[in-house]
This record gives C-alpha cells, sequence and structure tokens, in this order.
C-alpha cells in the first residue's frame, strides 16, 4: 500500500483518536512520536492483508495501563528480537491492537525503528476497549502467548505458556499496577491465515480517511460532523457543552462518567457517558442510548476526538455514533462487549 507521509500519519492519528472512543492512548504523546518519525527520517510503510502470505507471521505492541501523566515510550526494539529469538521465526509486520491514537503512534513508531511494515487492521476491530482479552481473536481461539511486558525500569515479565485471555489480562494489569501505572506488552505472534478473516481489516485506512476529510472540511470552513456523517455513515447523537466531570484512576483503568448540557437543537436534554478507559455507555435525558460495541465518539471544535482524561468542564463537544464491527454484534461477541458484560442492566440495540 506504500509509504505514509507525515500528513497521512496525522490524518490516521487524528482519525484513530475519534475511533478510541476516548481511549486508545495519549493523542498528544502520540503527536510527539510522529514528529520523531519525521525528525530522524524513518519511513513508515502499510501493508494490506493480501500482501503477506498466509504463512507469514505477525506480532503486536500495545501498553496495558491507564496512561498516566508520566507515561514514557519504552525502547521495544530487543524486547521484539528476544521474542523472535524465542520462536525462531521472524516478523513480517506489525499489527496494531486497537484503533487509537497512541496505539497506532507506537505502532508506528517500532515499525519506523525497525523497518517493519504495518498491517492496515487491527486486532479489536476499529476501534479501541479497555480490557485485553476484548479483542476478536478471543472469539475464535487464538493464542496471545508468548508474550513479553516490560515497564520503564526494564523489568520483564514473559509469558510463554498459553493460559486464558482472562488470565492474561490480570497478570498483565497486576504488573502495570505494581510498574507505576502502566507497562507496554510484545507479543501474539500469529499466522496471516488464522486471522485474516477474524481481526479488523482495512481500518488505518479508515482512519486516515476520515482524519483527512475532517482536515479538508475544515479547510473548506464545513461542518467536520456534517462530514463524518456523509462518509462514515455516522451518526449525531448529541452537541452541547460539558457541565460535570469525574474521573477515577482505579485497578489500572480510568474509570469515570461525564455529562453535557445540550445546545442548539439539544437544548434542554442532558447526554451522560460513562467510560472505562473508553466510552462504554450513553444515556440520553436518563434514558440509555448507544452502548458497546457500538462507537460512542465525542469530539470537539476542532474536529479532534476527546481523551477521557483530557475531558474539561467547559468543553464544547460534539458526540457521535457509529456501527462496530459485525464481529462484535452477534451472540459470541455481546457475550464478551456488552452493557451486561459491565455490569449494566440494560439490552444492547444497535445503532
Amino acid at each position: 500500500m506504500g509509504t505514509l507521509s507525515v500528513t497521512e500519519m496525522q490524518d490516521i492519528l487524528r482519525g484513530a483518536g475519534i475511533l478510541g472512543t476516548g481511549g486508545g492512548g495519549d493523542p498528544v504523546k502520540a503527536g510527539i512520536l510522529i514528529e520523531r518519525i519525521a525528525r530522524a527520517g524513518r519511513k513508515v510503510r502499510l501493508v494490506g492483508m493480501d500482501e503477506l502470505g498466509d504463512d507469514e507471521v505477525i506480532c503486536t505492541i500495545f501498553m496495558v495501563g491507564s496512561s498516566g501523566s508520566n507515561e514514557m515510550f519504552i525502547d521495544l526494539k530487543p524486547v521484539l528480537k528476544n521474542l523472535e529469538n524465542y520462536i525462531g521465526t521472524k516478523f513480517s509486520a506489525i499489527i496494531p491492537v486497537e484503533i487509537g491514537a497512541g496505539a497506532v503512534a507506537e505502532t508506528f513508531y517500532l515499525s519506523s525503528s525497525i523497518c517493519l511494515p504495518v498491517l492496515d487492521a487491527d486486532i479489536v476491530g476499529g476501534r479501541s476497549s479497555p480490557e485485553v482479552y476484548i479483542e476478536t481473536i478471543t472469539m475464535c481461539g487464538i493464542q496471545r502467548t508468548p508474550l513479553i511486558a516490560i515497564n520503564i525500569n526494564g523489568k520483564c515479565k514473559f509469558i510463554r505458556s498459553a493460559v486464558s485471555p482472562k488470565k492474561i489480562e490480570k497478570i498483565l494489569r497486576d504488573f502495570a499496577k505494581k510498574s507505576g501505572g502502566y507497562v507496554y506488552v510484545v507479543g501474539y505472534p500469529m499466522k496471516v491465515s488464522d486471522i485474516k478473516y477474524v481481526v479488523g481489516t482495512g481500518t488505518i485506512s479508515k482512519a486516515r480517511q476520515i482524519g483527512k476529510n475532517i482536515r479538508v472540511s475544515l479547510k473548506n470552513g464545513a461542518n467536520p460532523i456534517d462530514c463524518l456523517a456523509k462518509s462514515i455513515g455516522a451518526k449525531e447523537l448529541f452537541r452541547g457543552d460539558i457541565k460535570h466531570v469525574e474521573i477515577n484512576d482505579r485497578d489500572g483503568f480510568l474509570t469515570g462518567s461525564l455529562i453535557i448540557s445540550g445546545k442548539d437543537r439539544y437544548t434542554d436534554s442532558e447526554l451522560k457517558i460513562w467510560f472505562k478507559n473508553e466510552n462504554i455507555v450513553s444515556w440520553l435525558d436518563g434514558n440509555p442510548l448507544v452502548t458497546i460495541p457500538d462507537l460512542i465518539c465525542v469530539i470537539d471544535k476542532n474536529g479532534y476526538g476527546v481523551y477521557n482524561r483530557d475531558v474539561r468542564k467547559g468543553m464544547a463537544v460534539s458526540v457521535i455514533g457509529m456501527q462496530s464491527l459485525p464481529l462484535w454484534r452477534t451472540k459470541k461477541g455481546l457475550n464478551l462487549f456488552s452493557p451486561e458484560s459491565f455490569g449494566f442492566n440494560i439490552e444492547y440495540k444497535p445503532i
């Protein structure tokens, strides 16, 4: 698919920041990583699933934790090489674990430093999710091990044998809590043939198109929300000013809620969103509106997705909803990722 320009990577970050539904990694630090790539003259090459052979092996990298303010990027090249030596195979590409600004930028940064292409796909399926096991590969029983987690002090945890997705989540989350809030993970060696019909494909290209469309619409004085509705079928759910924010760092997650006071055609109404890293459930005037697995995306007046750690009272925002990957709407998908799986007695109703 070719080498990405700096403008294309910036468009991707903007789009990924929206698809990340309030999570997916810090967009400011994501932008810094793209600047580092550009200053170093490095290249990021994007490849499609059809450009890889069925027997080729790919891996992923991601951060586990609540993405605290002291988060720093860790040099993962030695970790990647150790994993390749352990499995006896070189990786052909890196797949982002999810679509979010931080997750994608971290993938780009590692890709540029070791000249390994990025696969135009992701494991969560065109969005971000809070728990490690909330990934499409869970539904298909694809193993994540071996994997290596590393903290800022260079201490590693190597999981070699096959264990359940939820146990991996607990191990990594506990390691993150003991490591100052976050760790990075390199792992999930997977054959292309095992994932090509399971993961979300073309999702980086989708983020790029979203980012480009918003950039162009703003340049032309158009409404970016209208642009999203036309280009990707997004639906505006609400518009207004944030009047209340509650945020907590707890057990390696950023949890909380925000309340938006409506304006324009939404005057006299309120929208509440509860999040666990990502936006999970929304209520319009006390009644459930859009919920996971569909996407609840909060966008600021400049057309950027609002990162939940950066939510502030008084911000003017729009909220859009988007359909999730069809796989998430199946019985298996909803058993894993639905309001009920987060303790809400709310029936999922597709947007």
